[in-house]
C-alpha cells in the first residue's frame, strides 16, 4: 500500500543552540553536533511510523530539545505534492525548551 512506501520528504531546521559560549569560544564542544543530528534524523527518519508530518515533526523538535539541548527549534517538512496544481504540501511548526525557574 501507498501508506508504507518510503515518501521523499524535504525538512528544514533552524535550531537555537544554548548560549553565546560557541560564539565566545569558538570551541566546537561549545555548539551542536551537527554530525550527530544528521545521523539521529537519518535514523528517525527510516524508522518512524507515523502518517501525518505534523507528527513527524513534532518528533523531530522533540529530539533536538531533549536530546540535542536546542533551546528552540523552528522544523519545517514538505513532501511533494501529488496533486498537479499544488507545488507542495508541508508544516512547519516551532517549539521551545520549557523553562525551569
Amino acid at each position: 500500500g501507498e501508506l508504507h512506501e518510503p515518501q521523499p520528504v524535504q525538512l528544514d531546521l533552524a535550531i537555537g543552540v544554548p548560549s553565546l559560549r560557541a560564539c565566545e569560544t569558538d570551541r566546537i564542544d561549545d555548539t551542536i553536533n551537527y554530525a550527530a543530528v544528521r545521523a539521529e534524523l537519518h535514523t528517525l527518519l527510516a524508522t518512524h511510523k507515523v502518517q501525518l508530518l505534523e507528527a513527524l515533526a513534532e518528533q523531530i523538535a522533540r529530539l533536538l530539545i531533549d536530546r540535542f539541548g536546542a533551546q528552540w527549534v523552528r522544523v519545517k517538512l514538505c513532501k511533494p505534492a501529488k496533486f498537479d496544481d499544488v507545488a507542495a504540501v508541508g508544516v512547519i511548526i516551532e517549539r521551545q525548551r520549557e523553562r525551569v525557574e
